[in-house]
């Protein structure tokens, strides 16, 4: 007969396979990561303006100021009537850059008012109070001003949050063509 076959010895799958496991979950959080600060820390290419619309006061480079140079920040609430402003594409802007009206700017603001006192209005009535008093307060400046058929009204709102104690609606005047920039001072 044959001497008995001496038992095989184990094989270490199990530390090779977690370490396989762990390799791939760092490698998960690192592209994970990185995809989250290009969408929050890269910026987007802007858009040109749309069909055959006159181009001149639009750009397709990136917003201003992207170059790395610090650039002066305000609370847009603080932001008085005459100044240039960047990043205010959101209706309930906080912070903007401030921008020189003869360089590129995504918009100028040019009136402010408080919306009526009392209990939360609800969302909608506060867009549409704000959309039709920024209307009315900036269509005179609009009909003054050289660049008129390019531009839209853009009302900054107060947050819910912030009602009663903010009803401040900040009037902007902005390039019609989805976030394109402007050249100019709206109201010279």
């Amino acid at each position: 007969m044959f001497p008995p076959l001496a038992p095989l010895p184990r094989r270490r799958t199990l530390p090779v396979v977690l370490a396989a496991l762990a390799g791939v979950l760092v490698l998960a959080v690192l592209i994970g990561g990185t995809v989250v600060f290009a969408r929050r820390f890269v910026p987007a290419p802007q858009e040109e303006g749309t069909g055959g619309a006159d181009t001149s006061f639009t750009t397709s480079d990136p917003a201003p100021g992207q170059t790395g140079e610090p650039r002066e920040t305000a609370y847009i609430n603080d932001v008085m009537p005459g100044t240039c402003v960047d990043d205010v594409f959101d209706k309930t802007v906080g912070d903007v850059f401030l921008a020189e009206c003869t360089d590129a700017h995504e918009g100028e603001v040019l009136a402010r008012f408080d919306l009526p006192s009392g209990r939360w209005p609800g969302q909608k009535r506060v867009d549409s109070l704000a959309e039709e008093g920024c209307d009315r307060r900036l269509a005179p400046l609009f009909e003054r001003s050289p660049i008129k058929d390019r531009l839209s009204s853009m009302p900054v709102i107060p947050a819910r949050e912030d009602w009663p104690g903010d009803r401040l609606v900040i009037c902007v005047a902005v390039h019609k063509a989805t976030r394109s920039l402007l050249f100019r001072a709206v109201n010279p």
